[in-house]
């Protein structure tokens, strides 16, 4: 995975569908800017105290982040990748009460 600018509007693109809407906080970073033509952006901006504007906020990735920090600590830059990819699963089932059998059916 590339960093920067270059490298999220590369990961961006491949992993999400034309069209999808990016919903970011202006207060961060800018990056996903330029790729306004091919994904609809909405934004808050946390710096004016603006944390919802209608449908459009970003607590959700915000809670994802915050439990991904505590859950790993001092995660080796060489597997954060796999570490990232098994809490979004872990996250994303975390109502399934078969969350083994979905991991299995995945094999």
């Amino acid at each position: 995975m590339r960093s920067g600018r270059a490298g999220a509007a590369s990961e961006v693109s491949s992993l999400s569908p034309r069209g999808r809407a990016i919903i970011r906080d202006l207060t961060y970073w800018t990056g996903y800017r330029h790729l306004k033509k091919d994904f609809p952006h909405a934004f808050v901006s946390h710096a004016k105290k603006q944390y919802v504007d209608g449908v459009v906020h970003t607590q959700t990735i915000d809670s994802f982040w915050s439990l991904l920090k505590r859950s790993f600590h001092k995660a080796s830059r060489k597997y954060l990748p796999l570490y990232v990819a098994e809490f979004q699963f872990r996250y994303n089932n975390r109502t399934n009460a078969d969350i083994f059998g979905a991991a299995i059916a995945m094999c």
